[in-house]
């Protein structure tokens, strides 16, 4: 019989970078389940809630979702797959902890402690289309759609609060604040220095001036816009 759908589980040796792990310790790791972020930039949130020393196994950080003491951007989760990625918040309310997640220059995952949650999050546009009624709908990174305005384009930042109004928005063009998401120079923070442009008079990479002064080209897809 042939085989149907994804595939449920993952070998340790196959798994993301993000996920930060040693690959030879077991043969598998949790796969984060579908529909939120890219199986590239996501961590299941039980193995996370490991990372971060709140639970020493699997089976305690199971036992930690069950009872309803996690939250993600401030909504309860129970499921130890959930996948959790960039710029998402944590919250282990049994502790009163909050992590950031963030991402470092090796492209491992960082959960970043945090005394409080802001009130707004920052988000990359990835698409825009319009719903019945010409209502203009926008495809944000971690896999959630937000009403949007025609002024907001692909690959720019958007600040959100926690009732999914979007606060303030982000333009990618020349000066603007970035960082490095993805590629060679991951957790990189720079500025944009110039938008290169490619097919369809739409720019195809940039070229950003690091914080330490050094220069490089790369795809817009690596980059997210930052305050």
């Amino acid at each position: 019989m042939g085989k149907k759908g994804n595939s449920r589980h993952m070998k340790s040796l196959n798994a993301p970078r993000f996920f930060s792990i040693h690959r030879k310790e077991n043969k598998y790791v949790t796969k984060p389940r579908a529909g939120r972020h890219t199986l590239e930039r996501a961590i299941p949130l039980a193995l996370l809630l490991e990372k971060t020393a709140a639970a020493k196994s699997m089976d305690e950080a199971k036992r930690m979702l069950s009872v309803r003491s996690v939250k993600v951007n401030g909504k309860v989760v129970k499921d130890s797959k959930y996948a959790v990625g960039l710029n998402d918040i944590v919250e282990i309310t049994s502790e009163g902890k909050y992590y950031k997640i963030d991402i470092n220059s090796q492209g491992h995952v960082t959960p970043v402690p945090m005394d409080k949650p802001e009130s707004t999050n920052l988000y990359k546009v990835l698409g825009k289309y319009k719903v019945k009624g010409g209502k203009l709908m926008l495809r944000l990174h971690d896999g959630s759609v937000v009403a949007g305005k025609a002024d907001i384009s692909v690959s720019d930042s958007v600040l959100i609060d926690n009732s999914r109004n979007i606060m303030s928005h982000l333009k990618m063009d020349a000066g603007a604040k970035c960082r490095v998401i993805e590629g060679a120079h991951v957790g990189t923070h720079g500025a944009i220095k110039e938008l290169v442009k490619g097919g369809m008079n739409r720019a195809s990479s940039v070229i950003i001036e690091a914080t330490d002064g050094s220069t490089f080209q790369t795809p817009v897809r690596n980059i997210m816009v930052t305050k």
